[in-house]
């Protein structure tokens, strides 16, 4: 099994530049996965402080740089 590393953090589940990652990785072959989506996805008590967990988009180590020019291209589209 390939060992997974973190290409982006995200502040929550709903931000487009996730989305847009996702599609750019899915369509381009390259395995993902999102790491703590669902918990940054559920809006906090308001009487509690802002969770400091970040949604982290993982690829395998093999395709890293790959995906990290594909999210760069999408960066400079917006």
């Amino acid at each position: 099994m390939s060992e997974f590393v973190t290409i982006a953090e995200f502040d929550n589940g709903f931000e487009v530049e996730l989305a847009l990652a996702k599609d750019a990785l899915e369509t381009a072959g390259i395995n993902f996965h999102c790491i703590n989506e669902n918990a940054r996805s559920v809006e906090p008590m308001p009487f509690t402080v802002a969770s400091p967990i970040a949604i982290e988009l993982r690829v395998p180590l093999e395709n890293r740089d790959e995906a990290i020019e594909l999210l760069e291209m999408i960066q400079h589209k917006e």
